[in-house]
């Protein structure tokens, strides 16, 4: 099965996970990949769009969980059949949004916002003994 998938790496342009997700829904919902055909593995995909694997990895979990796709045990993936419902894909979406937001710094904010530092643990009675 040939799929034809391209990614842009130009500065500015989606994340290739979000590239791939968006082509492999469009097709599915086209109908250019029909119901319940095998989708490529992972390794597969990888190897003709020009991408790391995981890569491909996430697009998939993302399809996964729009609704597009299902796990057919050791067969692979599969399409799924139609959706009644779009929330599902919405969601998905949402959340892919969300998670290629860049949220650098956010760590430091979140660690001095508590203010807070642990104070140094006391020796217990036994230990300041020895030490006297």
């Amino acid at each position: 099965m040939k799929l034809n998938i391209r990614v842009s790496r130009k500065a500015g342009s989606q994340s290739l996970t979000k590239q791939i997700t968006t082509q492999l829904g469009n097709l599915i919902d086209t109908g250019a990949l029909a119901v319940h055909s095998v989708i490529p593995s992972e390794r597969t995909l990888a190897d003709a769009v020009g991408v790391a694997r995981n890569v491909v990895r996430h697009s998939y979990e993302y399809l996964l969980q729009s609704g597009h796709i299902e796990r057919d045990g050791a067969r692979g993936r599969r399409v799924k059949a139609k959706r009644r419902a779009t929330a599902a894909s919405s969601k998905a979406q949402a959340a892919l949004g969300a998670k290629n937001k860049t949220n650098r710094g956010k760590s430091a904010q979140a660690k001095s916002a508590s203010g807070k530092q642990k104070a140094p643990r006391r020796a217990s009675r036994a230990t300041a003994k020895k030490r006297a």
